[in-house]
């Protein structure tokens, strides 16, 4: 009977673990229970919905940054993020930029919506550059050579005239 005590002292702590590991509070902790998300749907000013808007969500205290692309719908979702204050920006091809502020606590899932507004797409890059063409007597440059280096460098039947004409613009002064 003693022996019967001691396994059911042992047992009962082992099952008893065993069913916090599978509580709903571990399991959240181990799915991102310290982190919320922030989702939300981009549309135009008819309300129609925006298919490839980029949204950003900038963390303001740290400026820990993620992205998302909405669907066919304009829905989009960021989850994972560490708690804290955000900026969530949408932008879209043919629409102004559009930015509002979230707060993400811990497990909360917040809403930032956007209606963006019909911008302006003309933008124009114009370059200019004027070519002018090199002047060869700027471009001199000498080196002189020790004869120990001369002796060290690589170069077929160790002539001086050989390396010379390996040298882009290389020429043999007269003596």
């Amino acid at each position: 009977m003693k022996l019967a005590n001691q396994l059911l002292s042992l047992v009962v702590p082992v099952v008893a673990a065993i069913g916090l590991l599978n509580s709903p509070a571990m399991l959240w902790s181990q799915t991102g229970g310290n982190s919320g998300e922030i989702v939300g749907q981009v549309l135009d000013s008819s309300s129609a919905s925006i298919s490839g808007a980029k949204v950003t969500v900038r963390n303001k205290a740290t400026n820990f940054t993620r992205g998302a692309t909405t669907d066919s719908a304009g829905r989009y979702a960021v989850s994972l993020l560490p708690l804290g204050p955000y900026e969530v920006t949408a932008k879209a091809a043919g629409f102004n930029l559009s930015a509002q502020e979230a707060a993400v606590g811990l497990g909360d899932s917040v809403t930032a919506d956007f209606k963006l507004s019909v911008g302006a797409s003309r933008e124009a890059v114009e370059v200019k550059a004027e070519l002018s063409a090199p002047d060869p007597t700027l471009a001199l440059s000498k080196s002189v050579l020790t004869d120990l280096q001369i002796h060290d460098l690589p170069s077929n039947g160790r002539r001086l005239q050989n390396l010379i004409w390996d040298i882009p613009g290389g020429q043999l002064e007269p003596e």
